[in-house]
């Protein structure tokens, strides 16, 4: 299907019941390749597949048809956008629903989105600096940064903006607390990506408390974060940090920001929450070495994200790094006891 890169292919799902030595025969979800999430509600079991974007560099990826079915028959969609599916077996999934917009093919509330879900709820970032879109789903001015959750599997949205500088950056971190219903964090970056700002909500996006601040150096950029909460409600970050000598210190500089073309090399960093994003731990250096630069050759070629994940007893993180010279991808399980206060 992937024979002419995100535009053309779809999402296949596959699942093992047996730990991963046998997979079932993939199917797909019915919708667009670019930037597929997959996220489960640890409350029902239930999957979500998000995925699409409304334009990737002024060419149309999100929209539905021959590409994302796999029928090329099948009609071409006329709306451009990230689509949300769901299923309770990893096989029979439902009709693709729009992130935004309803009617109104020109709006959408799928750019940058992140995608959580617990306690029944489904919920989603996203961000617009489109003054038609802002006043649309938010009655806001651009920039705007939303929260938008759905329990009836993007069918209906509710949507509520988060309270962010104007001046933020980076794209909107959420995760879902399964350990308490209507409790959210979101992230982003401030101006300069040095610092994080974390915000909070106990009733599903309706109020918002925050922002609590969170750096390893406020004198270093960040750059690809993740975050997520573990089955006892821990809230967990990582994120790459660019360094000007290769060693995070007080005293360095940070490197000139310029998103994924920064030279410089990066160290990973990590953090823990045990109160649902009011106070974290000290930022922990996950990296026993800092990463090479990217080769200037592969900047835009197969390092988008990081990740981190949680269970009970410890933190799983992702990262790709250059110190075999060549991109490689790194994993790294900590203890949570190795978090320490500040």
């Amino acid at each position: 299907l992937n024979t002419g890169g995100v535009l053309n292919g779809g999402v296949a799902v596959s699942k093992s019941t047996d730990g991963g030595r046998t997979w079932s025969e993939p199917v797909l979800t019915q919708t667009p390749e670019d930037r597929a999430w997959l996220v489960t509600d640890p409350s029902t079991n239930k999957l979500y597949v998000s995925s699409g974007l409304p334009s990737l560099f002024g060419v149309k990826d999100g929209l539905l048809g021959p590409r994302s079915t796999g029928d090329r028959n099948a009609a071409i969609g006329n709306v451009n956008d990230r689509w949300l599916v769901a299923s309770t077996d990893g096989v029979h999934w439902t009709a693709p629903h729009r992130f935004g917009g309803g009617g109104v093919p020109g709006v959408s509330a799928g750019m940058s989105s992140m995608s959580t879900a617990a306690n029944r709820v489904f919920a989603a970032t996203f961000h617009s600096t489109d003054n038609a879109e802002c006043r649309f789903l938010l009655h806001a001015s651009a920039p705007c940064t939303g929260f938008q959750t759905t329990r009836d599997d993007g069918v209906t949205w509710t949507r509520d903006r988060v309270p962010v500088p104007s001046s933020s950056t980076g794209f909107a971190m959420v995760a879902a607390d399964p350990t308490r219903a209507g409790h959210f964090a979101v992230a982003v970056m401030n101006a300069g990506s040095t610092q994080f700002l974390v915000y909070r909500t106990t009733d599903t996006g309706a109020t918002w408390r925050g922002p609590t601040k969170l750096t390893d150096n406020a004198k270093t950029t960040k750059f690809k974060p993740w975050m997520a909460y573990s089955p006892t409600g821990t809230l967990g970050m990582m994120w790459r940090s660019y360094t000007k000598s290769g060693v995070a210190g007080e005293n360095e500089t940070a490197p000139a920001a310029s998103g994924d073309d920064e030279t410089a090399p990066y160290n990973v960093w990590a953090v823990i929450s045990r109160d649902g994003g009011a106070t974290f731990s000290a930022p922990l250096n996950i990296t026993t070495a800092p990463s090479r630069a990217a080769d200037p050759k592969q900047k835009v070629g197969g390092d988008d994200f990081s990740f981190i994940n949680l269970d009970t007893d410890a933190a799983f993180i992702a990262w790709a790094d250059w110190r075999p010279g060549e991109m490689s991808g790194y994993f790294s399980a900590i203890d949570l006891s190795l978090f320490q206060a500040r």
